[in-house]
């Protein structure tokens, strides 16, 4: 990645989607903190633009070269794919939805 710089952050319908589906569940438990647990999870994925490598490569990709990662937060499963000048937000989903090759 050294010399390229990360450009745009394009999300995914699936990825929007489960994003509304977590924001619609924890708003129904815990309305006090819905707002909270979406910013962090937006401010986590914004901070790739500075190093879209932070996370380790995604294990349920098949034969991933290293460029689709994932990582975790409050239970909640980001997968993402890096290219030369951008990010694109593959998925969202809650860790309970068991994780499935792709």
């Amino acid at each position: 990645m050294e010399g390229n710089r990360i450009t745009a952050i394009v999300w995914s319908k699936s990825a929007l989607n489960g994003l509304r589906k977590i924001y619609e569940y924890i708003a129904k438990n815990s309305p006090q903190n819905v707002a909270h647990i979406i910013d962090e999870i937006a401010n986590k994925i914004t901070a790739l633009q500075d190093n879209p490598k932070r996370y380790k490569p995604d294990e349920y990709k098949r034969n991933n070269t290293g460029n689709y990662r994932a990582f975790e937060h409050k239970k909640i499963r980001i997968t993402y794919k890096v290219t030369a000048n951008r990010i694109d937000i593959i998925r969202i989903k809650h860790t309970r939805q068991k994780p499935q090759q792709y």
